[in-house]
């Protein structure tokens, strides 16, 4: 019994410790996840910046601030209150709640968004339903000021982004975490943007059946082994061209696929090739019409491991069932204002016709049971993507990851080359150790930042930094020494 005490005990100080805590000596990995080695052959597209690339520290800061209230004016609302882990960072309501009344347009899931489906067409996909941001450090720092979402708009005597700063700023656990991932405290928007996106890029799911299938067959035309064979000829179906026949006012589906991997759907993702293609979903949540709504996400994480949808579809959230989507686009497309799907056609009178696929009861159950083999598993339950915090909102920041950024510094001569560069540089003669990079154009600001780099690492990409004299800080964390020195770029 004593010993059952001591056990309990201790189970409870473990408890207690790890919840709600960050070990900066102990980080999660982060940066070492892989790309599958099909991607390339289906066109995904990394939209990991050279600039930004996902280092462990960064990525970490990004993890807190995505699960941090306190980046609404009001303090309630988080990314995460809308982004659930438990629902492929989706969320069940077809209206997500803000600081100042609900969104319009539903929450979609963030999965793969470091993956970007490229079609090798003119356009960049772009992220939110309208696609109106294509960079995604941007992109993050729209709903923090957003009236309805998380409040900091600035208007009417609402606080806007410098407010939000200040408050970072002020809370001690963000002037532990700032310094360890950029080198010193400073709260900036860039970097709350650089760590979100990290933090958002991290998140991939390629542990579903159907990559299973795709190691043991390399071929995603081939039957896979491991699938049933209902989920195989659903697997065709999404695959394979429809054969069409085009009438007065329909073209009709009269036989093979579905057509979803051509364009809106295409394997790897399974996800937008395209800017321009519509699905006829053309109003908001309250029916006011946008027609600009062509973003089509992944269908990887739709279902989650229980075979349940992870919430509402479409960007109004008016599907709630994977049979509603499917009777959507089986029977009750319309074109409208001239805009047709990626299967509209032109009728014998020049006038653009919808396409109805006539899927029969079969088909949809095949369908179903294909879209289910692409669900992941750690998407749900990984804790380097859970929330940080604990059930009273505190967090608590331990271990030594920061001193070498608070004791004094010696300096030593840092040798770069090729010098002038053009598209990277290296590091020479650095000791073998854990640093931290920093670019500085020669006005003080910073264009690129890199934690635990490794001393015999890769060439450092920068092609994308504009010509001019920038100067190199590199920070040993072990003998408390800062190499620094200048390179000229091409």
């Amino acid at each position: 019994m004593k010993n059952l005490h001591i056990y309990v005990g201790l189970l409870i100080m473990l408890i207690v410790f790890t919840a709600g805590t960050i070990d900066l000596d102990h980080l999660f990995d982060y940066s070492s996840q892989e790309i599958p080695a099909y991607a390339d052959a289906f066109g995904i597209h990394d939209d990991e910046p050279d600039y930004n690339r996902i280092n462990d520290t960064i990525a970490t800061l990004g993890r807190v601030l995505f699960y941090d209230k306190k980046l609404s004016s009001d303090n309630t609302i988080a990314c995460a209150s809308c982004h659930k882990q438990a629902n492929a960072f989706g969320d069940t309501e077809v209206a997500s709640q803000g600081v100042n009344g609900t969104t319009n347009l539903h929450a979609m899931r963030l999965v793969n968004v470091r993956n970007i489906q490229n079609s090798g067409g003119p356009f960049d996909i772009g992220f939110f339903w309208d696609q109106r941001d294509s960079i995604l450090e941007e992109a993050v720092t729209k709903p923090i000021e957003d009236h309805i979402e998380m409040g900091n708009s600035g208007q009417n005597g609402a606080p806007d982004f410098d407010d939000v700063m200040e408050e970072l700023a002020a809370l001690d656990y963000y002037q532990q975490l700032f310094a360890f991932a950029f080198g010193d405290s400073e709260v900036t928007r860039d970097r709350i943007g650089r760590a979100l996106a990290q933090f958002l890029r991290s998140i991939m799911s390629y542990d579903s059946k159907f990559d299973q299938g795709m190691e043991l067959v390399d071929d995603i035309s081939e039957p896979f082994p491991n699938f049933t064979e209902e989920e195989n000829l659903g697997k065709a179906l999404c695959l394979e061209a429809p054969e069409i026949e085009i009438g007065e006012n329909f073209a009709n589906r009269i036989g093979g696929g579905l057509g979803c991997a051509t364009f809106c759907h295409v394997p790897g993702n399974f996800s937008s090739a395209s800017e321009g293609l519509h699905n006829g979903v053309i109003t908001e949540i309250d029916g006011t019409p946008n027609l600009q709504l062509t973003k089509s996400p992944t269908l990887r994480d739709l279902f989650n491991p229980q075979g349940e949808v992870n919430g509402p579809m479409f960007a109004n959230g008016k599907a709630a069932t994977f049979d509603d989507v499917l009777n959507h686009y089986n029977d009750s497309l319309e074109v409208v204002n001239g805009l047709g799907l990626g299967f509209a056609f032109f009728n014998p009178q020049g006038n653009i016709v919808p396409t109805r696929f006539h899927m029969t009861e079969e088909e949809k159950a095949q369908v179903t049971a294909f879209v289910k083999t692409l669900t992941g598993q750690a998407i749900y339950t990984d804790e380097k993507w859970s929330n940080p915090f604990d059930e009273d909102g505190n967090i608590n920041i331990v271990g030594n990851g920061i001193s070498f950024v608070t004791q004094n510094l010696t300096t030593q001569e840092l040798n770069i080359f090729p010098n002038p560069a053009t598209g990277y540089i290296r590091l020479k003669d650095l000791p073998t150790g854990s640093y931290m990079l920093k670019v500085h154009n020669l006005q003080g600001q910073e264009m690129l930042c890199e934690s635990d780099v490794d001393a015999g690492r890769a060439p450092i990409g920068v092609a994308h930094l504009p010509s001019g004299v920038y100067s190199v800080s590199v920070f040993n964390r072990s003998e408390n020494k800062v190499y620094a020195g200048q390179f000229v770029k091409h």
